[in-house]
């Protein structure tokens, strides 16, 4: 499962909050949450039956995640799904449980001046025009 590197971020933050240690700035962690992906597609890029699954489309629309879960599970492992299946995993899906979704757009958080940089820097986290990839 694959989240957007904000969330994943402002997560960071909340469960240091919540264990009482100061948070970090959100280059540190977005700076981490690549570390971490990397990490992951290092260790699946050789694998033969690899599915990323992307949290928010999974948030978004249950029912078709859980078939395209299923379709690639049933093809490992020469299986068929069914309906009731289907339906039990996408009922599993519990979107209210999303946390960090204030509005605000990541487009905007993404393209944070650097740390250190001088206000009115237009320079980002990405690069100009760069959007996340994962």
């Amino acid at each position: 499962m694959v989240r957007h590197p904000v969330d994943i971020a402002e997560s960071w933050n909340q469960f240091r909050a919540a264990s009482s240690l100061p948070q970090t700035s959100l280059e540190c962690n977005l700076l981490r949450w690549q570390h971490m992906m990397l990490s992951v597609l290092r260790t699946t890029g050789t694998e033969p039956a690899v599915l990323f699954a992307e949290y928010e489309t999974m948030i978004s629309n249950p029912p078709g995640q859980a078939r395209r879960l299923a379709g690639f599970l049933d093809r490992q492992c020469a299986t068929a799904s069914s309906d009731s299946t289907l339906a039990a995993m996408a009922a599993v899906c519990e979107p209210a449980l999303r946390r960090n979704c204030d509005g605000q757009r990541r487009e905007e958080l993404m393209t944070a001046p650097r740390c250190g940089s001088a206000p009115g820097n237009n320079s980002n986290i990405l690069g100009s025009g760069q959007r996340p990839r994962y």
